[in-house]
């Protein structure tokens, strides 16, 4: 991989995934031409590092019974727009099923520009950042039977991503969120899953810039969230900044194991048609938290 920075963040990169195909002296001899500039002089690298599955431009692809470990104790990580242990792009109509990203220093599953990509029964474990990490304005993922423990963050719906589905999965145990959702992320139908003892929040919808870039029309239903977060942040859902139109119905949300997850639902008092119905609270202090303005009818 060739990578020179260009800004401040992990995530700031250009970045070339090639094979060496030669080595003389100090020059390496590369299977495809670069498209950016890797100058020595604004600190470009090329190191043997690469995700263990990867495709660009290939549609109609289905992998099957893999497990994929990354070695984490022997690899530099690699930010996952650029590498994971399973990372496409722009790719469609893939499906991964009883595939497991184990040990890898950077994403489990990356996608990115690419729809109607499906999961089943997949497993996503102990991975440095993130489990599963929908891209780039990927639409209609698919996540059904699928488990997130131990990573960074369990599923982050990264940019642009619409009309996805999680369902009946497990996000446990993960370093941050079970499940984050933010810039223009909309849609999104989130069911029937198991999300709990993740360290900050089990479900995240993000602060954003503006109400244009922020997650709308998204639905958590049939869901269990229980003992998440902890003394920073001890909440199940948080919904944040702008964030408008969500709805969490059907949902248990418990609090088995001493102080976290303290609030079962925290709406920030900038968002707006925050539908809520049907849910339980068992051992939550404050089931609600409420920050938006009281509103008065007008006669």
């Amino acid at each position: 991989m060739l990578r020179v920075p260009t800004g401040p963040g992990d995530w700031q990169y250009d970045a070339l995934q090639a094979t060496v195909t030669a080595v003389e002296g100090n020059v390496l001899y590369l299977d495809r031409m670069t498209q950016d500039n890797y100058w020595a002089d604004e600190e470009a690298t090329a190191a043997t590092i690469f995700p263990l599955l990867s495709a660009e431009n290939v549609d109609d692809v289905a992998i099957e019974d893999m497990v994929l470990d990354g070695n984490i104790e022997e690899n530099h990580h690699i930010n996952g727009n650029f590498a994971g242990a399973v990372i496409i792009q722009f790719c469609n109509r893939w499906r991964f099923k009883d595939v497991a990203a184990l040990n890898y220093n950077g994403d489990g599953f990356s996608f990115q520009a690419c729809d109607d990509i499906e999961f089943v029964g997949c497993r996503s474990i102990d991975n440095a950042d993130l489990g599963f990490h929908p891209g780039s304005g990927s639409q209609r993922p698919v996540f059904r039977n699928c488990v997130a423990r131990g990573n960074r963050e369990g599923i982050f719906f990264c940019w642009g991503v619409s009309d996805g589905r999680v369902e009946n999965c497990t996000l446990s145990e993960n370093e941050d969120y079970g499940i984050s959702l933010g810039h223009r992320d909309t849609d999104n139908l989130i069911t029937g899953c198991t999300i709990e003892r993740n360290g900050k929040v089990g479900i995240l919808f993000r602060q954003e810039d503006s109400e244009f870039l922020s997650g709308h029309r998204n639905r958590i239903e049939d869901c269990i969230l229980r003992d998440n977060g902890g003394d920073e942040a001890p909440i199940a859902i948080d919904i944040c900044g702008r964030t408008q139109d969500i709805t969490i119905c059907r949902t248990q949300f418990g609090n088995t194991t001493g102080s976290e997850q303290s609030i079962g639902i925290y709406i920030g008092a900038r968002t707006q048609r925050i539908a809520l119905k049907d849910n339980t609270f068992e051992n939550c202090t404050v089931p609600v938290k409420d920050l938006r303005p009281l509103r008065i009818p007008s006669p």
